[in-house]
């Protein structure tokens, strides 16, 4: 287990455990939602957003599309499984970390989205993950590759 120093983006340097960093961006980032609605060709809307540490940057393809923003993402998909891939790096300062959260953004006309508890690891160092997320943390500035797969359900209730 890594027990480093965790920078918050704000400049603050607080300990706190890969596991309660994780959930602690979840949270500020509201990624407590149930699912999305459906979408174009009637998919499924599925949010997320990737945080690399501070200084840090990421490149990771879904479905065929590249993302390298911190920003909240869209994406439509079919239900079923699909994996994700990319490299991430950061500074020797913070390490480099890479949390990355799904959400369908808790609407009332909610049709699916992340299966909660579907997102697995299929590659990467120091990983972490949560019934709707997965972090990648080690504590030098890297870069390093990581790969993970999720399902993708219509069903709102099971969804995140």
């Amino acid at each position: 287990m890594f027990n480093g120093i965790w920078n918050l983006r704000s400049g603050i340097k607080a300990a706190m455990t890969p596991c309660r960093w994780l959930r602690t961006l979840l949270t500020v980032a509201g990624l407590t939602g149930c699912g999305g609605p459906t979408g174009p060709s009637g998919g499924i809307s599925v949010q997320f957003v990737a945080a690399p540490s501070v200084g840090g940057s990421f490149s990771m393809s879904l479905d065929g599309h590249t993302y390298s923003s911190s920003s909240l993402q869209v994406v439509v998909l079919k239900t079923g499984t699909y994996e994700a891939s990319g490299t991430a790096a950061g500074t020797n300062d913070f390490g480099a970390q890479l949390i990355v959260g799904f959400t369908g953004g808790g609407t009332a006309v909610s049709k699916g989205g992340v299966k909660s508890g579907s997102i697995v690891t299929v590659a990467g160092p120091g990983n972490v993950t949560t019934g709707c997320g997965i972090g990648y943390f080690v504590p030098n500035a890297g870069p390093y590759q990581f790969r993970f797969r999720f399902t993708v359900t219509d069903d709102p209730a099971s969804a995140c």
